[in-house]
């Protein structure tokens, strides 16, 4: 697969996440409540090791996506 259209999706997805986080409240179950206090993970947090995986295990691409951190969350609580 050509290297730059990997590049563009990626880029694509990023603003495609973003355009998504301005209008969460469209996409929650209660939002009022959703996404509304200051975490670890706010809701682009959330989409983009999702939605932009690198073929790792979930533990690895949360540690990553967190930069490797000691106040990165863990898989099994990014999952919840």
């Amino acid at each position: 697969m050509n290297c730059h259209f990997i590049t563009d999706l990626r880029q694509i997805l990023q603003k495609c996440i973003s355009d998504v986080d301005s209008v969460k409240t469209l996409f929650l179950t209660s939002p009022c409540k959703d996404f509304t206090r200051n975490r670890k993970i706010s809701f682009s947090d959330v989409l983009q090791p999702v939605m932009l995986p690198a073929g790792k295990s979930m533990s690895n691409e949360v540690m990553d996506y967190f930069g490797h951190s000691s106040s990165s969350p863990s898989a099994p609580a990014f999952q919840q």
